[in-house]
């Protein structure tokens, strides 16, 4: 069921949520943009998760890209910052419980807090109309045609990490190419898409 217009209205003004919405419309800057503006709030939920001595900079950056791969579906039912935090607990508590079941330890992370005030409301996933997907496909379509057009290099990293959700940590080696290479390679073939996209879509290229 789809909640009424009223319930998103009261969110348009969160800057979070108009870069979300921004990023939903296939503006790549807009994710730059919430990873500048939440970067420290998500290190601060890993970190209450993880704890200090054990905290993974790579789990942060996979938040993001969940971000990512969640644009389609992202209704603004909440503060961003409640719906972002959200995403980083649930995915920090899975990567801990992957690791421990590995190690053969038993963690019990029921106890843990965020200690984050802005958690208010739980954000809802709602069905999209007809038009929506439509809207979507034929976004998407034009998406995949500008990755089409990347030079190999970089249409394999785009392909790797928002196509095929191949994690951040996992893109160097899969390149055989240090961290840092791929980091750069990734934002190279960001900024190449950019200047790809057909200016007729509703993408903010600024």
């Amino acid at each position: 069921m789809i909640a009424p217009a009223t319930n998103f209205d009261r969110y348009l003004d969160d800057e979070g949520v108009q870069l979300m919405l921004k990023l939903q419309q296939g503006d790549l800057d807009a994710l730059d943009g919430l990873m500048d503006l939440y970067a420290p709030l998500v290190a601060s939920v890993v970190r209450s998760v993880f704890g200090a001595q054990e905290y993974d900079e790579d789990v942060s950056q996979e938040v993001f890209l969940r971000v990512f791969q969640s644009r389609e579906n992202y209704v603004p039912t909440a503060k961003f910052c409640t719906w972002l935090s959200l995403i980083a607990k649930n995915y920090s508590l899975n990567v801990r419980r992957n690791r421990a079941r590995r190690k053969s330890v038993s963690v019990d992370a029921s106890g843990l807090t965020l200690g984050i005030d802005c958690l208010e409301t739980n954000a809802t996933v709602t069905e999209s109309s007809p038009d929506d997907g439509i809207k979507k496909a034929e976004l998407d379509a034009k998406l995949r045609s500008a990755v089409s057009r990347l030079i190999p290099r970089q249409r394999e990293a785009i392909e790797l990490v928002y196509f095929q959700g191949v994690p951040c940590s996992e893109l160097a080696s899969r390149l055989g190419i240090t961290a840092q290479a791929s980091k750069s390679l990734l934002a190279r073939a960001r900024s190449r898409l950019r200047e790809l996209l057909p200016q007729d879509v509703a993408y903010s290229l600024s």
